[in-house]
């Protein structure tokens, strides 16, 4: 009698595999689109907060050298904007000035913005955009009126979007009280926080 051994079989089918396979696709496809997103607040968020902290450097500054300064906006290469400290209000990016290079996908904005920022602020604006200094005592200041506070008591508004390949353009914004307090807000689909 001869001895019938049993085989057994190890390892996957095709269609098993080919169910996992279509499984972990689904999720990937499912997962994608909010990672882009991620990346995309992550992009918006720390180029901001870049721009805050070089306001916030002009102010410094402004007060350390006892002058005036401004942060002017200028058009870079590769449809870009840059921002830089104008040490010596020529409106004219000169070495020695600090500077910072927003990506193309970052982009300033005067108009568009989701909703107003000035009942969030707790103080209303200017018009976006408006060209800002700080005199010597860190103050921003009006530049077509000589550097002095906005008499209404107007603070300072910046807002940024970016462009982004999937779903809804995200926003922020930077605010500068009238006295002076420079500060970030995040568009979260509802409201400025």
């Amino acid at each position: 009698m001869k001895n019938k051994r049993q085989t057994t079989s190890s390892g996957f089918s095709i269609i098993e595999l080919l169910a996992v396979v279509g499984i972990f696709m689904v999720i990937a496809a499912m997962a994608v689109p909010n990672m882009m997103s991620a990346v995309a607040d992550f992009r918006l968020r720390s180029n901001v907060s870049s721009t805050a902290s070089l306001m916030q450097r002009v102010r410094m500054e402004a007060v350390r050298t006892n002058q005036t300064m401004g942060l002017q906006p200028t058009a870079a290469p590769g449809g870009k904007i840059k921002y830089y400290a104008d040490k010596n209000n020529n409106g004219t990016l000169e070495g020695g000035e600090y500077e910072l290079t927003l990506p193309k996908e970052v982009q300033s904005a005067t108009s568009g913005a989701p909703s107003a920022l000035s009942g969030a602020a707790g103080f209303n604006f200017l018009a976006p955009g408006t060209p800002i200094r700080f005199n010597a005592r860190g103050l921003p200041c009006v530049v077509t009126v000589g550097c002095a506070p906005d008499a209404g008591g107007n603070g300072f508004v910046y807002y940024f979007r970016d462009t982004r390949p999937l779903g809804v353009n995200g926003w922020a914004a930077i605010t500068v009280s009238p006295s002076g307090r420079v500060r970030t807000w995040w568009w979260t689909g509802n409201n400025w926080r």
